[in-house]
């Protein structure tokens, strides 16, 4: 009130005088006192920093008032941003550390400038500014990399990995998590290693790895204690244990875990650290159905959240907040938290992709700080004018107190001018949520109507709530009956069972026929159910996911026809591969065996160039049989029949003997062979056939293909392999022909009028079987002059095959009185048989395996020749198992002698406990050479 005159009412004379004591005490005050150094506060502060934080800020303040160099400028700045960091006020940290980055800047410090850097982006992550965190992160990283500074590189490295994973950039948080630890673990960082261990814990457990996630964080939690006991660090790892035996079911310890992880967080005072806590507490609380008890500690958690500006963590208490209100029926509480979930969510997102306003933000906050800067500036140089102020008060005191009373009515117009505006710019916000929660749940609904899968809700009662257009269309029912509708008219108890599981807590499953409600129609349906309320039974409800699959049953059952179709196909063709090989070779090996008779009883009665016609024809019938042998093989192996028999052998001694058996051949066109073995002996591990047979081609066509000259066959060893190169003075290859040379069927001269023989199928074979056996071939030639193969295979290394141990007691028959039963149902060759074998032995005859086992128990048999295919129900593997495991004649010596000549073939004898094999045709001499080896090569006291 204002009265007549220049006079001032007695009350404001007296605050006058009071007011100018005050100031003249607070004037003379830093005179009388002897204020504490600049250092002392900084030391003080540190001591106290995680036990009072805010007291320690205030220190760190006061030293940066007192700081007299840029150095104590910025240690003081930098130890209010750590401060207010440890007690959860992040905005206030993020603005202290960007002073820092000015200062620094100024003074030149780049160390100081990478600890702002890391500050910053540590508070920027906790506010939810994951692109502003990050930016800053890296560049402190690349800062402490410059500087060699491997602990301040670590922490960066740290840092940034949970900023990663904060972003769901997962891949990017293990790298740098796992740079963190080693770099810390060589350093001996113990508060480090808890540090990332902890991160690493998070990530193992977001990945579902509890076992893994459990070791990591005791690890943690054991390192944190012995280095603070009632830090934050051990808040944090106790409350990650906590909720970690909360979700494997341990509620008992999770309890524990999460009552000390509550009093050690109320010792520290961090209402960031403390919301985190709380919201543990709550989820425990909620897991033991104690739904009030979780809302109360939800909604203090909620309010430290926000005193620290933890908005990551306000996003989940808000969501459990949703849950809890919706448990006890408050749809309207529910709503309200929904909204503002929805708007902070959203908020968040978009502050991972802002960066113009974290920007604008920076230097909204940098020029704040300039400016306070220049304000404490003048308030230091006015230290000295203050004793001059005040003998003047005493004469301004009506004039100042005029002014304060006029400066405070201003200030009241301004700040309700200001309220006005914060409170225009709030409804604009929330004008601004609602648009954002219109549009949110716009894109819901369109989300939930636009699947082309039944989606519906239904309460306790299966009553639907709602169900969108594919759950109508595929019951071929209106969308308005289908709301409301009651699930227990559909009468099929499958389908019912699997309905009511989620109102008992669990998930529900149907796949089957199901009768449509509507058409009476009987479809396929796949239905999957799930809960969808809060904890207590009686509020539970459902969801349910319905889909006709009867189209996909059908294309299924399709697939499965044309699948064993296929396979059928196979069989037939293995079949006929079988029947046909085995037919071409058993007369083959009658004409072949009745030739030799002939043979050798007129040989002493003809000319030489009569005897030409036997050879003549000899070579004939194996030409016959390779063409045969080659056709067969690679349609086993383009049908993927072919059965690898991998093993160690000599690859040296199959070789000798491959050019053994070529070396006639060789001499017979008048061509010398020369061959260069290894300077060891050399193993490798393979399929034995194949790798005869690719050997054998390649010089086989050696000889085809030369007509004077000669055929060099040289072995070298190399680091890990060995090479066989295979070279010839033949009419050689063209550039043309080089690039289809393995094609099937193909010869570089064609027609009516080619010089050679064959089907084109040699070198085909060859390099399908070095293929299998992990080999490799390459050619060098020039046409007219010759041709060079090189095949390579990796060495066995040290494994030495053993030759097999032949027990003393071996079946030894007697030379002079042996019987042989030759199991054959083939009449043909049982007369060629024994027409050959006669003259040397006893023979018994069998063309079934019944006759066979009557002539085995009858008569002592010394060795047996057996036919793989007989007649009746029982093969000859079958009886050679048979024989096997009967002890009287377990020892009999069984030579496979069959017209089924393929390597798996061979292997199925050998497994069912042939000694020996022998495939149709044969010569007599191999057969006899094959019956003395079993007979007498390892009898005692044999060469």
């Amino acid at each position: 009130m204002r009265y007549p005159g220049n006079h001032f009412h007695p009350r404001t004379a007296g605050c006058a005088f009071l007011l100018a004591v005050l100031l003249f005490t607070l004037t003379a005050t830093p005179l009388a006192a002897q204020p504490l150094s600049t250092s002392a506060l900084l030391d003080s502060a540190a001591r106290i920093l995680t036990r009072d934080p805010a007291r320690a800020a205030n220190l760190a303040m006061q030293a940066h008032e007192r700081a007299l160099t840029p150095e104590e400028q910025i240690e003081a700045q930098h130890t209010i941003g750590v401060a207010w960091q440890h007690a959860g006020y992040n905005a206030r940290a993020a603005e202290a550390f960007r002073a820092v980055l000015n200062e620094a800047g100024v003074a030149r410090h780049p160390h100081s400038r990478a600890l702002a850097l890391l500050g910053l982006g540590v508070a920027s992550r906790n506010m939810g500014y994951h692109s502003r965190a990050l930016d800053c992160l890296l560049h402190a990283l690349a800062l402490e990399d410059s500087l060699g500074d491997e602990r301040g590189s670590a922490a960066a490295l740290h840092e940034t990995a949970t900023t990663f994973r904060a972003m769901g950039r997962l891949d990017d948080a293990w790298h740098f998590y796992r740079r963190a630890i080693d770099l810390r673990y060589r350093l001996d960082d113990r508060k480090g290693i808890a540090e990332t261990l902890r991160g690493l814990g998070e990530m193992h457990w977001r990945d579902a790895h509890r076992d893994s996630a459990r070791v990591l964080l005791e690890q943690a939690l054991e390192l944190e204690r012995g280095i603070a006991p009632f830090g934050e660090g051990v808040v944090s790892n106790l409350n990650l244990l906590g909720m970690l035996e909360l979700e494997a079911g341990n509620r008992d310890h999770a309890r524990a875990l999460v009552e000390e992880a509550t009093r050690i967080a109320d010792a520290t005072g961090n209402p960031s650290v403390r919301s985190q806590t709380l919201l543990t507490a709550a989820r425990l609380q909620r897991a033991l159905r104690q739904n009030e008890r979780a809302e109360q500690l939800l909604i203090e958690a909620a309010t430290f959240a926000r005193s620290a500006q933890r908005n990551d963590v306000l996003v989940d208490i808000l969501a459990d907040l949703v849950y809890v209100a919706e448990s006890r029926g408050d749809a309207r509480a529910a709503l309200r938290y929904q909204r503002e979930w929805i708007g902070l969510r959203d908020s968040l997102n978009a502050r991972m992709h802002s960066d113009r306003v974290e920007d604008f933000e920076a230097r909204y906050m940098e020029e704040r700080i300039s400016h306070d800067l220049r304000e404490l500036d003048e308030a230091r140089q006015s230290d000295a004018l203050r004793f001059l102020i005040v003998s003047l008060i005493f004469l301004a005191v009506a004039f100042v107190v005029g002014g304060l009373v006029y400066r405070n009515s201003r200030k009241r117009n301004i700040e309700l001018m200001e309220r006005n505006a914060g409170m225009e710019a709030s409804n604009a916000k929330l004008r601004s949520l609602h648009e954002q929660m219109s549009r949110s749940e716009e894109q819901y609904r369109l989300l939930f109507e636009g699947l082309p899968v039944g989606v519906f809700y239904y309460d306790a009662g299966l009553r639907i709530l709602r169900a969108n257009s594919a759950f109508a269309e595929i019951l071929a029912l209106p969308m308005e009956r289908c709301q409301g509708m009651d699930l227990r008219t559909l009468k099929d108890w499958h389908v019912l069972d699997a309905l009511g599981k989620p109102l008992r807590g669990n998930y529900g499953m149907y796949e089957g026929p199901f009768l449509s409600p509507s058409t009476e129609q009987e479809i396929l349906v796949s239905l999957r159910t799930a809960p969808m309320r809060g904890e207590q039974v009686e509020e539970l409800a459902g969801m349910g996911f319905l889909l006709d699959i009867s189209d996909w049953k059908q294309v299924e059952r399709e697939l499965l026809g044309a699948k064993e179709a296929a396979e059928q196909a196979v069989r037939l063709k293995q079949a006929f591969l079988t029947s046909i090989s085995h037919e071409i070779r058993t007369p083959l090996n009658v004409i072949m065996g009745y030739l030799g008779v002939l043979q050798s009883d007129i040989v002493s009665r003809i000319s030489a160039g009569e005897r030409e016609y036997f050879v003549k024809v000899d070579l004939a019938v194996r030409r016959l049989i390779r063409t045969v042998d080659q056709l067969l093989s690679l349609s086993i192996l383009e049908s993927g029949g072919y059965a690898m028999e991998t093993e160690v052998f000599s690859l040296s001694i199959l070789l000798e003997q491959l050019v053994d058996e070529t070396r006639p051949l060789a001499e017979d066109k008048n061509l010398r062979l020369h061959y260069t073995s290894a300077p060891r002996e050399v193993f490798v591990r393979a399929d034995k056939y194949s790798v005869a047979q690719a050997l054998r081609n390649v010089l086989d066509n050696a000889v085809k293909f030369t007509d004077r000259g000669e055929i060099g066959v040289t072995v070298s060893l190399r680091d890990t392999d060995v090479a066989i190169a295979v070279s010839d003075t033949g009419i050689g290859i063209s550039e043309a022909y080089l690039r289809q040379l393995y094609d099937a069927f193909t010869q570089e001269n064609v027609g009516y009028t080619r010089p050679y023989d064959g089907l084109g199928l040699g070198l085909t074979l060859t390099k399908r079987y070095l293929d299998a056996n992990n080999g490799g071939i390459t050619v060098k030639s020039t046409k007219g002059l010759g041709t060079t193969f090189t095949i390579a295979f990796l060495q066995a290394g040290d494994e030495i095959p053993r030759e097999p141990e032949i027990p003393a007691d071996h079946w030894t028959p007697d030379p002079s009185n042996t019987t042989v039963l030759i199991v054959e149902d083939d009449h043909e060759t049982q007369k060629f048989l024994h027409l050959v074998l006669s003259p040397s032995y006893s023979i018994l005859l069998a063309d079934s395996a019944a006759d066979a086992w009557d002539l085995l128990m009858a008569h002592k048999v010394d060795l047996v020749l057996m036919d793989i295919s007989l007649r009746g129900d029982e093969d000859g593997l079958s009886l050679t198992r048979r024989i096997r495991q009967h002890p009287p004649i377990a020892r009999v010596p069984v030579i496979a002698v069959t017209a089924h000549a393929f390597s798996d073939d061979r292997r199925r004898s050998f497994e069912a406990g042939c000694d020996d094999y022998l495939a149709k045709p044969f010569r007599t001499q191999q057969l006899h050479e094959r019956i003395d080896r079993q007979l007498f090569a390892r009898a005692p006291g044999s060469a």
